[in-house]
């Protein structure tokens, strides 16, 4: 029976091993690394310094989460209160759907499905409480697209720029459409799909705040105190030693050949 000492090449976090050697110099370690490592934030703004790359958003403009509705729930509920109304893309990943139909609604916050393609309808939507716009585009599963930059001048233009505009950007990636320079407030990503782009990753999700714009500042400050209980125990074994790291590498390769 020995002790030895290691530096974890992830977090860089000093480990002690017990380590049990038999016959057949079998050596067991019994390491205390990777569950410092899960909650160790150096790791996690690893992944989102580099999704702020490809989003081409200051650093520091991305909070990661431990799923797609993680991210969505924690968005809209630090956002929305009751009586205030919210605009949303008919089609949704089904989770979202959900959220908007079953617990907004029973929360007191008022939703108007419509079609955010078509910028009738939305105009008949918007009203004086409006406080979002949620996009999704290309929405899933039928692909509708929505003009986002069209869209975002609409609803703030008809309330006063008092209206937030999110897109959940899942099926296009940062490397088909960037919503945010295309007058967005919030983008909401799901690593899950074509970021991982392998079928090994479950999450995690995040969303991209643009720092100069207050709003992004007061979602910030709301939702760091959730941001460690949503993510941050799954966050080490998903962003750096599974899927994710490979599906960064090989996205320049994959996306552009799917069309």
């Amino acid at each position: 029976v020995g002790v030895c000492v290691f530096v974890c090449v992830m977090c860089v976090f000093v480990s002690v091993c017990v380590c049990v050697c038999v016959d057949v110099c079998v050596c067991v370690r019994l390491c205390v690394c990777s569950c410092v490592c899960v909650t160790h934030p150096r790791t996690r703004c690893q992944l989102q310094d580099k999704l702020c790359l490809l989003e081409n958003v200051p650093r520091g403009g991305c909070l990661t989460f431990a799923s797609g509705m993680a991210a969505s729930s924690g968005l809209l509920l630090s956002k929305l209160s009751p009586g205030d109304h919210v605009v949303m893309c008919d089609v949704n990943y089904a989770g979202t759907a959900e959220l908007a139909r079953a617990t907004l609604r029973r929360m007191g916050m008022q939703v108007s499905l419509v079609d955010t393609s078509d910028e009738k309808q939305i105009e008949k939507a918007v009203t004086k409480d409006t406080k979002m716009l949620w996009i999704e585009t290309p929405c899933n599963p039928i692909v509708r697209v929505t003009d986002i930059a069209r869209a975002s001048s609409l609803v703030k233009g008809a309330t006063n720029g008092r209206a937030s505009v999110v897109v959940d950007s899942t099926f296009a990636t940062p490397i088909a459409t960037k919503p945010l320079h295309l007058g967005a407030d919030y983008v909401v990503h799901s690593l899950t799909k074509y970021i991982s782009g392998h079928g090994d990753c479950l999450g995690p999700s995040f969303f991209y705040l643009h720092l100069p714009i207050k709003l992004a500042i007061l979602c910030l400050s709301l939702e760091r105190p959730h941001q460690g209980e949503q993510s941050s125990h799954v966050m080490h074994r998903t962003c750096g030693m599974c899927g994710l790291r490979r599906g960064f590498t090989t996205a320049g390769a994959r996306l552009p050949s799917m069309g």
